[in-house]
């Protein structure tokens, strides 16, 4: 073998040498003893867990659920046109051959106030008014009621005086102001009709003829009148024959005693009474006569201004429904209490109002907790309908069928009409101590055999030192704790939750 022929070899061997080694060291660190696979398997030591010691007022927090459901709903139907003695209506809740919508005056989500036309029904408005008894009649003059006082401080507030009347009397004020309200809407105030026209023009002319009747038989006879018709008191004696002195017109009765007239005595004061009387049914004629206000043009409306969140009908529809449909009130929320919590709420509670949603937080003040609530029970039903505005029918599953107890909750400020018809988070959050205080998660707190609660403190070095406390109210997790004398523990100490 020649010189490179050995070197080559030797550097071969050099290679092998160190692959050998690498091998080796490499298989050293794959190969355990039965000892060391032993430890590698055990449990890794133990950490702690450790929470900081902090200062606050304890609050507990309770949340449940609740749904926003619409407010009240008025439809405005109206099923008469009334008479304003310039068309051929019939006044009184005579009707057309047909209702026909001529005009709508007002748009969804609009307000609508007092005094104010939301629509015309052939070519007569339609429009609201505030108070809590609905219309049932048409309020006619001369009637007296509860509706008519509610129609006078309705036009009291609208800046219309009831003059005379007295309260809940529809008298000769209150048609005036009737009649001052149409005419600032721009509309020919309505009125009763030809009925009570012909009322008035029939009890005029009763009356008319009786004082005709009363003056004749008041005025002195004229001279060279025929003795037999009417004996007066100044010859001493004789009998009428009941006739009138003059205009041939007879009462029905001799004429005795001692009358200067045509009649006297006892005639002339029954003639006054009838006169009397016949002034007094037309008195009661005219009363009865004139402006009214229609239970088909004003509808009254609890809470306003309310909302317009319908109208069903166009211009140029034969109307067989409501021309309007109003929401009365905003959006109303109502909880969903568990029973169990019943202690823990009471009126006037601040609640926080949430709606994950639409991203709305808002707060609100507990009005009022009902009694418990099974869903499916007719009282549940009755009170779900009535909240949403329905008639009487099944009510809808609320709290997911589970029992609760009711709550109402009234906004701080106005809720906002977005929240209708969404189920919302409802949070309450009550201060459990006047002032703040040390406070420590639960799981810090160790009772031992003596009785005495501690909490341990790790320090930064890793050492540990047991405090004892006393537990205060405990809330959401977390316990109020106060050290024994002799004992230290601050805020932003670090105790021992876990290990």
């Amino acid at each position: 073998m020649g010189p490179k022929g050995r070197r080559r070899a030797g550097l071969l061997t050099a290679a092998g040498t160190a692959l050998l080694s690498l091998g080796g060291v490499l298989g050293s660190t794959l190969v355990k003893s039965p000892a060391q696979a032993v430890a590698d398997s055990a449990p890794p030591a133990a950490s702690v867990i450790t929470a900081q010691v902090e200062r606050q007022k304890l609050v507990r927090t309770l949340v449940f659920r609740g749904d926003f459901a619409t407010g009240r709903q008025t439809e405005i139907a109206p099923t008469a046109i009334a008479s304003t003695g310039q068309d051929g209506a019939q006044g009184e809740g005579g009707a057309r051959s047909a209702l026909v919508v001529t005009k709508v005056l007002a748009a969804e989500g609009d307000q609508a106030k007092a005094g104010k036309p939301l629509a015309e029904v052939s070519g007569r408005p339609v429009f609201v008014l505030p108070g809590a008894l609905p219309g049932y009649r048409d309020l006619l003059p001369g009637i007296s009621g509860d509706d008519v006082d509610q129609l006078q401080k309705a036009l009291s507030g609208l800046g219309f005086g009831r003059g005379g009347d007295r309260s809940g009397y529809f008298g000769p004020g209150t048609k005036a102001a009737v009649a001052a309200l149409y005419r600032r809407m721009g509309y020919q105030p309505p009125v009763t009709g030809a009925r009570t026209e012909e009322a008035v023009r029939q009890a005029r002319t009763a009356w008319e003829e009786q004082s005709a009747r009363v003056t004749q038989m008041e005025r002195p006879p004229s001279s060279g009148a025929s003795s037999g018709a009417s004996s007066g008191s100044g010859s001493g004696s004789g009998s009428g024959s009941g006739g009138a002195a003059t205009g041939g017109r007879t009462d029905g009765g001799s004429a005795a005693g001692s009358g200067t007239g045509a009649g006297s005595g006892d005639d002339l004061a029954a003639a006054r009474k009838r006169l009397a009387e016949a002034k007094k049914a037309y008195d009661l004629a005219v009363a009865a006569d004139g402006v009214m206000l229609p239970a088909s043009e004003a509808i009254f409306v609890k809470d306003l201004p309310a909302r317009v969140s319908g109208l069903p009908a166009a211009v140029g529809d034969r109307l067989e429904g409501p021309v309007v449909v109003l929401t009365s009130g905003g959006p109303q929320l109502t909880g969903y209490l568990d029973p169990a919590l019943a202690g823990r709420l009471t009126p006037g509670t601040q609640v926080e109002v949430t709606s994950e949603s639409l991203g709305i937080t808002v707060s609100g003040k507990v009005a009022s907790i009902g009694e418990r609530v099974t869903p499916g029970d007719s009282k549940e039903a009755k009170d779900s309908n009535d909240a949403k505005g329905k008639s009487a029918g099944p009510a809808d599953a609320v709290n997911g069928n589970a029992p609760y107890l009711p709550v109402t909750i009234t906004p701080d400020k106005t809720w906002d009409d977005r929240l209708e018809g969404h189920n919302v988070m409802i949070t309450v959050s009550s201060p459990l101590s006047g002032e703040a205080g040390l406070v420590v998660p639960q799981a810090a707190l160790l009772t031992g055999a003596d009785t005495h609660t501690t909490v341990t403190v790790r320090e930064s070095g890793g050492r540990e030192r047991k405090v004892r406390v006393t537990a205060g109210p405990s809330a959401d997790g977390l316990v109020q704790v106060s050290p024994a004398d002799g004992e230290s523990l601050r805020e932003g100490d670090q105790v021992v939750v876990g290990r």
